[in-house]
């Protein structure tokens, strides 16, 4: 079946032709025609615009390693910047951290900068690992609770349960393959795109326990009914 385009596509690639032509693009850049030289600013611009503080990735060849950004992106082009909210009313700098999961159930988390954990997992078995950072830029990990299919480990009643005063910031997802922990790719990466504070207390009005959560500003009785939404 041939690929269809929608036209919002049409219309991108109608703009960025439009540039890569403009007649004062002419003459070279850096050993490049100078229009090929404004398309790769615009585009690393873009890519730049996208790139989430605290970016989750695979390294360069896939290993058991996840990648995890600095809590500070610049833009190259508009030197704007994009950076994380508060942890506990907190802002500290984090160049760069990493997660090196071990090559089979049992083993080591090794968490740099942060606390170290373990993963347990059986063979055929997925888990999803929840990712942290706290107030003084510090990583952890959260295991969930294995399954038998990758769908499954991501559900609600076995995803890990982020901690109290922490703020999470995406998770993967890991699968044990007779008995070899599989590598980390981007397709079993999942970014929070606007992480938030994870504050959660609860206290007792009268008869009533209400519920506070600062994640999605609703306020709930103990039967789970609706009082207030911020």
């Amino acid at each position: 079946m041939a690929t269809k385009f929608d036209t919002r596509q049409s219309v991108q690639r109608s703009l960025l032709n439009e540039i890569a032509n403009k007649s004062e693009f002419s003459g070279t850049t850096g050993g490049k025609p100078a229009n090929s030289t404004q398309l790769d600013n615009l585009l690393t611009a873009i890519n730049e615009s996208l790139t989430l503080p605290f970016i989750l990735d695979e390294s360069t060849t896939p290993d058991l390693v996840l990648n995890i950004g600095s809590g500070n992106v610049s833009n190259s082009e508009t030197s704007k910047n994009n950076t994380f909210s508060l942890i506990n009313n907190t802002h500290f700098e984090f160049t760069s951290g990493t997660i090196t999961f071990p090559s089979s159930s049992g083993g080591s988390i090794i968490v740099s900068p942060g606390t170290n954990g373990v993963l347990t997992v059986s063979s055929g078995n997925f888990i999803t690992v929840l990712i942290q950072m706290n107030d003084s830029g510090n990583l952890s990990v959260k295991t969930g609770t294995e399954a038998a299919s990758k769908t499954l480990a991501m559900n609600s009643t076995n995803f890990p349960v982020a901690d109290s005063g922490i703020l999470p910031i995406g998770y993967v997802v890991l699968n044990n393959v007779a008995g070899t922990i599989q590598n980390v790719t981007n397709d079993n990466i999942y970014q929070f795109k606007n992480p938030t504070f994870n504050f959660i207390t609860s206290s007792t009005i009268g008869v009533e326990k209400l519920i506070i959560n600062s994640n999605g500003g609703i306020l709930y009785d103990s039967n789970g009914e609706f009082v207030l939404k911020s």
